[in-house]
Parts: structure tokens; C-alpha cells; sequence
């Protein structure tokens, strides 16, 4: 028996709902390990979440979620993610994300790593800072050579 779940309508706008308590600049020190809540390193910038329309590949539903920000620390995405997906459950509460800026202590899970991927880093503030001081080079994927088409060594054919 094949069960797929498919994200109805107002499952995905609860996601993109939840999604949007993040942006802005908040105390993140329940979204890591080892950080105080009077930790400055703590206080993170989410510029912008979105969520994708679901896709079915191989009798799998997937969406992607894109998360640009300032920096992020250990953990901070999967525990986000986590969140987001025990509130969409019932588990959590929807005032948890707020809560979680608090002082007080909460803890977070880490959603699983599978399926997580870092797919490009932009280094805007560091190319700013040193990108043009003579001594460093400027951090661009423009100028990576990306080809999927390399065979397995990594060699072109």
C-alpha cells in the first residue's frame, strides 16, 4: 500500500504563515547550542523564507524552503525547520517561535539533516570588508567552475 500526503492549501499557507515569525532580527540563542540569551553573537537577521510549491519526485512529495539571512549558527536552520513543523503538527503552540526569543531556556529539536542542503553562500558583507583591499579576493560563485558534467574524478571530458 503506497501512502503519499500531500500538502493540502491551508497546511502550506500555515507554513508560510509560521515561516514569516522569523524574519527580522531576533535573539536565535534557543536555535543553537552553547549560546546565552545575553550573547550578542545570538542576534541573527532573516531577510527573507520561501516557501515553494510542493512537487512530487519518485512518489515523494518535497517543497523547498529558501532562508537568506545575515549568518547562521550550529543548528539554527534544522531547529527553525523543527519548530515549523511542530506547530504545523499541534505539538507546539504558535506563540513557541516568540517565546523561543525569550530569555528563558526552550529546547529545540533538530529536524533530521536529510534532505537539508547548502546550496550557495553569498558573502556580500565579507567581499565588502576585504573583497577590495588588495590582500583578498572577493568570494563570488560566479567565478567557480560548477559543471555537472564532469565525470566522477572531477575531470572534464
Amino acid at each position: 500500500m503506497k501512502v503519499i500526503f500531500l500538502f493540502l492549501a491551508e497546511i502550506l499557507k500555515l507554513i508560510k504563515d509560521v515561516s514569516s515569525e522569523y524574519l527580522g532580527s531576533h535573539n536565535f540563542h534557543n536555535f543553537t547550542s552553547g549560546k546565552k540569551f545575553t550573547d550578542p553573537s545570538a542576534r541573527r537577521h532573516i531577510f527573507s523564507i520561501n516557501i515553494a510549491d510542493p512537487f512530487i519526485k519518485e512518489n515523494v512529495e518535497f517543497t523547498i524552503i529558501t532562508i537568506k539571512g545575515q549568518s547562521f549558527m550550529l543548528h539554527q536552520i534544522r531547529k527553525m525547520i523543527s519548530l515549523i513543523i511542530a506547530i504545523v503538527r499541534g505539538i507546539a503552540s504558535r506563540d513557541t517561535i516568540q517565546q523561543a526569543y525569550n530569555a528563558d531556556k526552550i529546547d529545540v529539536p533538530k529536524a533530521p539533516p536529510l534532505g537539508l542542503v547548502l546550496e550557495k553562500l553569498h558573502y556580500d558583507r565579507y567581499n565588502k570588508k576585504f573583497g577590495k583591499d588588495g590582500q583578498h579576493e572577493a568570494l563570488m560563485w560566479e567565478e567557480a567552475d560548477l559543471d555537472d558534467d564532469d565525470d566522477e574524478n572531477g575531470a572534464d571530458e
